[in-house]
C-alpha cells in the first residue's frame, strides 16, 4: 500500500509505502528519485497524483521498496 502527498501547490510529491506483512511504514521517499531509479525520464515536473501512484507503483514492481533491488528490465517515457 502507498500513500502520496505533496508539500503544496506545484511542490514534489513525496510517498509512504506500507509494509504488507508487516504494516509498518517506511520513511517518505521523493517519486522524482524513484523515478530516477527506475530509469524513467520524465520531460517536466509530475503534477498530477495519478503519474506520482503509477511510478510508485512500478517501483514497487521493480523490487526498490520491499526487495532487494533487482535489474530493471524496461524504460519508459513519462510525459507530463
Amino acid at each position: 500500500m502507498v500513500s502520496v502527498s505533496s508539500l503544496g501547490k506545484n511542490e514534489r510529491w513525496y510517498a509512504r509505502f506500507f509494509d504488507p506483512e508487516t504494516g509498518k511504514e517506511s520513511t517518505q521517499k521523493s517519486v522524482e528519485k524513484l523515478a530516477k531509479e527506475l530509469k524513467i525520464q520524465v520531460t517536466s515536473k509530475i503534477m498530477k497524483e495519478g503519474d506520482a501512484q503509477r511510478i510508485c507503483a512500478l517501483a514497487i514492481d521493480a523490487g526498490l521498496i520491499f526487495k532487494k533491488k533487482s535489474t530493471i528490465l524496461y524504460r519508459c517515457v513519462l510525459s507530463i
